[in-house]
């Protein structure tokens, strides 16, 4: 019911002009409309689905006439209102609506729930001639889904006395979920964080981290529907010993292509068959026997008869009875 104030103005007598004011509260004739949901909050499983209810009384039973919205807000603050049409049919969303007009009731079914239908809805109810009251309310829907796997991620660089963040993300999970780190030693033994660790919605901050640091570290992504959870293994080490391992495995390549070169070039004796080869060229083979290191290398020539001994550096080298792993390498150098 609507309090209204009517005026009364009261002229006096000619002689003496006076205005007087008089309020008289009375009651209006009319009621506003009233449109209502009954719930503030539904909640249904994704992929499920719901029905979500809207009632309406007009101030005026006679007035048939009217428009009924139903509209979703955006997923982004200041976006503009998303209006379903109620006869689209696809395969990610399916809705249907039921209108009741001697209830003045409207119902709209949702299927196929996805996480896009995670958002408010709004009932409107237009009546010419009645646009006091509530014309309008809205309404939400949480699509309940429980967390994903989540991924375990290092920032910053795993060194002494370096300061690293271990991050923990779902990426799907309604309602939004809680996320928590558990830290194990080496030998897979429970311990406390450090005393300046912190960690906040799924991010944990680990200062000034020592060998001690070392170890496995687990986060769990829980809401009420489920929980899941993701391993993430730290290993600190010296900031030197990343460069020096790499400089290592580069000097030690070096230095045995060095080796290899001054061994062909120093070692081999230039011994070639006449018009066998191209003219320049000379036929350099290897024999390595090798014990704890090079015993023996010999060179072949190519034109000793089968059965002749081979060409030795040191003669007392091949009298020696040893048992070796040989290993052959034919290389043809140009007499240049």
């Amino acid at each position: 019911m609507k309090l209204v104030f009517k005026v009364i103005i009261k002229e006096a007598q000619e002689t003496k002009r006076h205005w007087s004011f008089l309020f008289i509260p009375v009651l209006s004739c009319c009621k506003s409309i009233q449109v209502s949901i009954p719930k503030n909050e539904y909640e249904a499983e994704k992929g499920g689905s719901i029905d979500l209810t809207c009632s309406w009384v007009p101030a005026n039973p006679s007035l048939t006439d009217y428009i009924l919205t139903w509209e979703v807000f955006p997923e982004i603050t200041g976006d503009p209102m998303v209006r379903r049409k109620i006869t689209a049919l696809n395969t990610k969303y399916i809705a249907s609506l039921d209108v009741d007009p001697n209830t003045r009731v409207s119902t709209l079914h949702l299927t196929q729930l996805t996480m896009q239908e995670n958002r408010h809805f709004q009932c409107s109810v237009l009546i010419y001639g009645d646009d006091d009251g509530t014309t309008s309310t809205t309404t939400s829907l949480v699509v309940l889904v429980p967390p994903s796997p989540p991924i375990c991620k290092l920032q910053g660089s795993a060194e002494y006395f370096q300061n690293v963040t271990l991050t923990c993300l779902s990426e799907e999970a309604s309602p939004a979920p809680t996320y928590g780190w558990k830290s194990f030693s080496v030998d897979n033994s429970p311990r406390q964080f450090p005393p300046k660790a912190t960690q906040k919605d799924g991010v944990l901050s680990l200062f000034n981290i020592t060998r001690e640091t070392s170890g496995y570290y687990i986060c769990t992504s829980q809401n009420r529907i489920g929980s899941a959870s993701c391993n993430f293994t730290l290993a600190v080490m010296p900031a030197s010993m990343k460069i020096g391992s790499t400089a290592a495995i580069i000097g030690g390549v070096l230095a045995g292509l060095l080796v290899v070169g001054i061994l062909i070039f120093c070692l081999c004796r230039r011994r070639s068959k006449k018009n066998k080869y191209p003219e320049g060229y000379v036929l350099c083979v290897l024999d390595f026997s090798i014990k704890t290191n090079i015993e023996k290398m010999r060179y072949y020539d190519q034109d000793a008869a089968e059965g002749e001994e081979p060409y030795s550096d040191d003669k007392s080298n091949s009298e020696k009875k040893q048992f070796f792993l040989p290993t052959v390498a034919k290389v043809l150098f140009h007499r240049g």
